[in-house]
């Protein structure tokens, strides 16, 4: 596998990033919470059959540095550092938080993204009208999860913010020991950091569905009858988007990155 390694100078910190292949048209790929660029790492070997891929340790996670702002804004802002490295508008791929990052991009700097592909998109305020067994389930919980974390019981709230995810998928690989190694630091940093960003950001769902660049959401077919599923249909709505089912559940993109990759790759536009 062809893959090099190289550094993201952002506004206040620097952040590691990764590119596969040499060849093709350029796609960024951008991790959800608790997780880092490895979770992409099947996946971007796959797609560098045809793309140049890249990746990179979102601001605290990973092999970076905590940072005093993680807002989606700022997040949004190192993604645009990324692609004007790489010299040309790139296809944005965004996994759960990830995808607001995505949407955030797109919105602020329209002339770099290509086209934004949002799977399992996890914006919970988009439930706040909503009422069905399932979802107040999930919205007691995230109310849970969110008093422990303000509270600075992080183990706590990454303990009861897991399970709301789905299982892992039984055909899914072993984590390797690079990826147990930055487990603790990525979820700490989502519970820090970032349940306060994602709650505060607030996308224009309008402008971004008049700009006229492809938006597809995916949804894992496990995920059915989730509050995610409803995240997704209500995003669908606003934004106008297709909505694409992929095999597995919410972390699809790790647990079945062949799957993942194969589907994605008839969504990748240019």
């Amino acid at each position: 596998m062809n893959m090099k390694t190289f550094i993201i100078e952002a506004t206040d910190t620097v952040l590691h990033g990764r590119q596969y292949g040499d060849v093709g048209s350029p796609v960024v790929l951008i991790h959800g919470a608790c997780v880092d660029a490895d979770f992409w790492n099947d996946c971007a070997a796959y797609l560098s059959k045809y793309h140049r891929v890249f990746t990179y340790d979102r601001r605290g996670y990973g092999r970076n540095e905590e940072t005093d702002d993680h807002s989606i804004q700022i997040q949004a802002e190192d993604a645009c550092r990324l692609i004007r490295l790489i010299g040309e508008p790139c296809f944005v791929v965004g996994h759960s938080a990830g995808s607001l990052i995505a949407m955030e991009l797109a919105l602020t700097h329209p002339e770099l993204v290509r086209g934004i592909f949002l799977y399992e998109p996890v914006k919970n305020d988009l439930l706040d009208t909503e009422h069905s067994t399932v979802i107040d389930a999930y919205k007691q919980t995230m109310d849970v999860v969110t008093a422990k974390a303000c509270s600075g019981k992080y183990t706590k709230a990454v303990t009861l913010f897991l399970p709301l995810m789905g299982e892992k998928d039984s055909r899914a690989r072993a984590a390797s020991d690079d990826e147990l190694k930055h487990m603790f630091k990525n979820c700490f940093c989502f519970v820090k950091h970032e349940l306060t960003a994602l709650h505060d950001y607030h996308p224009d769902y309008i402008r971004l569905s008049s700009l006229g660049m492809p938006v597809t959401l995916g949804l894992g077919e496990n995920s059915r009858g989730s509050a995610r599923d409803r995240m997704a249909q209500i995003l669908v709505e606003k934004l106008h988007a297709d909505l694409l089912y992929f095999p597995g559940g919410h972390n699809c993109p790790y647990d079945l990155p062949r799957e993942f990759t194969y589907l994605l790759e008839g969504n990748i536009t240019y």
